[in-house]
């Protein structure tokens, strides 16, 4: 480690345990930075603009009784891959060690009006720079600087603020709970929104958080988060970290790229606040990462595996749930094709019950190489899943006008042997039509209802509509069971969820709900018909 002696301004080498120090947080400027070469000549880092700062924070600590500090631009050598390499692997432990880290806050001011300063506080750019997430979070004592080196507060007086700014729980920045507590999606949201000046930081920035050591390569790009990831995988079996959501504006529509299990980069766990890891009460097989992939032990139920030709789709189940939900886990949708699992419809998490059995399973990491495809499954496009019918009811056909295309991909659902019908799902294009079909035991009429849907979204965010009807039912006549009364092709009118028939004699009450939602983690429509007999 190398130290800034505050009364000299002169560079020390230090081996084994450094004397108390204090560190500064700040963000570059670009061509204005004191570096190594530079500090070693007082002629040159004196015209530099960033060596101001080095002064100030030289001064402070001095007047804090520090006769060393430590900052990165000047005292890191990085024309050394060996020397740049070290400090970065170990940048946590050295703003976790320092006695006191200064954060200076080159575009807020000291002076002025309150609510001013306040809203510059909260805007400066120190909170979007990736670096400075660790240098927040590491040091028992932070205290930030304005532009004009006015103290602001410390990280316990601003803790508020800070949480609010940051998103970073407060018993963290109060230093009253460990970080390893902290879900791994929960850390990476942390940094879902901060960016950094060459793509290989946006993980190297990272390894302190996750209490991991990775070489320094510059000029990989994306495969330093990968790598990253994989480091992690091999200290923790926390599977928050495969609980990240794909970027829906980023895909088109109707399209999804098929993903490996995981992210590609931290933005993609902003929407983890609040995911909690937790460890099952069953014997999992350990994480790890092999050619294969990663060999995963997660939760399967069978309910939720559905074979589409050659393809297998299932909700898996991940040891994580949201918050204090201890009635469900945080699922997530996949695919299996030649023998390999990968993550479909990345955009969308679910939530399983926290029961069933485990299965062991191998998960592509990554799908760089792979072609974007238009993936046809149930729950994205289509699907009605029969919740409740009156005593006696039961289900009698299906049927789909001439505009429904390709009529065969209208599949029936089964949850369970004990059930073996509750429902379809359905695809086409543009919009589709469905016509369920009822009869009764006891009762000689049919209901009809009718379902009219725009196939360009799932169901809870298409257009849709229905019409339910009831009529006599004669066997051998014309509108039997056997053949829909009508074959309608227009859409209905309002009402579009709740539908009430009067039908017979005794004027019995026929109560009929269509409304989209979740089924098991399926998106789709649910079907509850009430019968009120007088």
């Amino acid at each position: 480690m190398r130290l800034i002696n505050t009364k000299t301004l002169e560079l020390e080498d230090v081996f084994g345990q450094p004397p108390r120090y204090a560190i500064l947080s700040h963000t570059w400027e670009l061509g204005g930075e004191v570096s190594y070469q530079d500090f070693l000549r007082p002629e040159v880092r004196e015209t530099k603009s960033g060596f101001n700062k080095i002064k100030l924070t030289c001064d402070q600590a001095r007047k804090d009784g520090l006769d060393y500090a430590w900052v990165d631009t000047c005292c890191i050598d990085k024309t050394s891959s060996a020397d740049l390499s070290e400090a970065i692997n170990s940048m946590f432990k050295w703003y976790q060690k320092a006695a006191v880290c200064y954060a200076y806050l080159v575009d807020v001011p000291g002076i002025g009006d309150k609510q001013d300063s306040d809203a510059k506080f909260a805007s400066s750019r120190w909170f979007t720079r990736g670096w400075t997430l660790q240098e927040l979070i590491a040091p028992e004592t932070v205290r930030f600087f304005s532009f004009d080196w006015v103290e602001l507060g410390n990280k316990v007086s601003l803790s508020d603020t800070l949480h609010n700014i940051t998103r970073i729980r407060k018993w963290i920045l109060l230093g009253l709970e460990y970080i390893q507590q902290v879900s791994v999606a929960e850390r990476m949201s942390w940094a879902a929104h901060r960016q950094t000046t060459r793509e290989e930081d946006t993980a190297y920035c990272l390894m302190g958080l996750f209490n991991v050591n990775m070489p320094m390569l510059y000029g990989e790009g994306s495969k330093a988060f990968l790598r990253l990831q994989e480091e992690i995988l091999k200290e923790t079996d926390d599977h928050s970290l495969f609980a990240w959501r794909a970027s829906v504006e980023a895909e088109p529509l109707g399209e999804f790229s098929l993903r490996g299990l995981l992210a590609n980069s931290p933005s993609e766990f902003s929407a983890c606040t609040g995911i909690v890891a937790y460890q099952s009460s069953v014997n999992q097989v350990p994480l790890s990462v092999t050619s294969k992939g990663v060999h995963l032990d997660c939760l399967f139920q069978d309910e939720k595996i559905a074979v589409m030709g050659q393809e297998q789709t299932s909700l898996a189940g991940l040891n994580c749930r949201r918050g204090d939900n201890f009635h469900s886990v945080i699922a997530i949708q996949m695919i299996r094709r030649e023998n390999r699992w990968f993550r479909s419809h990345p955009h969308q998490l679910y939530e399983l019950p926290p029961y069933g059995h485990y299965r062991t399973v191998y998960v592509a990491k990554c799908t760089n190489n792979l072609p974007r495809i238009r993936l046809d499954t149930p729950d994205l496009e289509g699907g009605i899943y029969i919740s409740k019918l009156p005593s006696g009811m039961h289900f009698q056909r299906v049927h789909s006008a001439l505009r429904f295309i390709n009529f065969p991909k209208l599949r029936t659902l089964t949850f369970g042997s004990r059930n073996p019908f509750r429902g379809m799902s359905y695809t086409g294009s543009d919009f589709c039509d469905i016509t369920l079909q009822f009869g009764w035991d006891s009762l000689p009429y049919v209901l009809e209802i009718f379902l009219w849907q725009s196939m360009q979204l799932p169901p809870r965010k298409s257009q849709f509509a229905f019409r339910a009807s009831v009529r006599p039912f004669a066997r051998g006549q014309t509108g039997s069971a056997d053949q829909p009364s009508s074959q309608i092709e227009t859409k209905p009118e309002p009402p579009y969820e709740t539908q009430v028939l009067q039908f017979g004699p005794e004027k019995n009450r026929l109560t009929v709900s269509l409304k989209p939602g979740f089924v098991q983690g399926y998106d789709m429509f649910i079907l509850e018909v009430f019968l009120h007999r007088y």
